[in-house]
């Protein structure tokens, strides 16, 4: 379960941004590949908010979880 905790992809290395403006090139030369990183760059964010909401909603069941089996463990006591 460690995998689904990640923060980002921080520490993969540089964005798509980041590279695309490091670049000294001809706009012509890359103009489908720019489209397509676009694209690309678009994706990855949309992904890493739903991937943020997602890591919100597995904290708060995981919580949930431990609270069930906890009332469990002392209604089990209680008896």
């Amino acid at each position: 379960m460690p995998a689904l905790r990640l923060r980002g992809a921080g520490r993969a290395g540089p964005s798509i941004a980041d590279m695309r403006r490091a670049r000294e090139a001809e706009e012509d030369e890359y103009l489908l590949e720019d489209s397509l990183l676009d694209d690309l760059e678009e994706d990855l964010q949309t992904n890493e908010r739903a991937l943020a909401r997602k890591i919100r909603l597995f904290d708060r069941a995981l919580n949930f979880l431990v609270l069930a089996i906890l009332v469990e463990l002392a209604g089990r006591a209680v008896q």
